[in-house]
């Protein structure tokens, strides 16, 4: 299955905020797609993002392995975090401690209270 990925931006106090919409499966075919996605915000001069995983249907090693490095960017640091996160992946963010890393918010608004700080 493809990864398609719908980009919202949202104009907050610290400047703005993308909001990347995930649809699909996290694996190793499909991270080049998330990557270039990320990359692409940054490079907008965007530094805080949102990742929607509402529509993830999976996520490999792969995939987590992608969300590790996320939070190794420099960017990373003005803030990165998730929502939307099934249980099943929760679980493993909270074995792989990536909850540390990625905070976890239930909707959009929580997480843009978040960052926009």
């Amino acid at each position: 299955m493809e990864l398609t990925i719908d980009i919202e931006k949202h104009k907050c106090n610290v400047g703005e905020i993308a909001v990347l919409k995930l649809c699909g499966q996290i694996n190793q075919e499909n991270v080049p797609i998330l990557e270039h996605a990320v990359n692409k915000v940054y490079s907008q001069g965007i530094v805080r993002l949102i990742l929607d995983l509402e529509n993830v249907t999976g996520m490999t090693s792969s995939g987590f392995g992608l969300l590790i490095n996320f939070t190794q960017h420099p960017n990373a640091q003005k803030g990165i975090c998730l929502i939307n996160v099934m249980d099943k992946f929760r679980t493993l963010f909270d074995l792989l401690g990536l909850s540390d890393r990625l905070p976890i918010f239930p909707n959009k608004q929580k997480a843009i209270e978040h960052l926009d700080k």
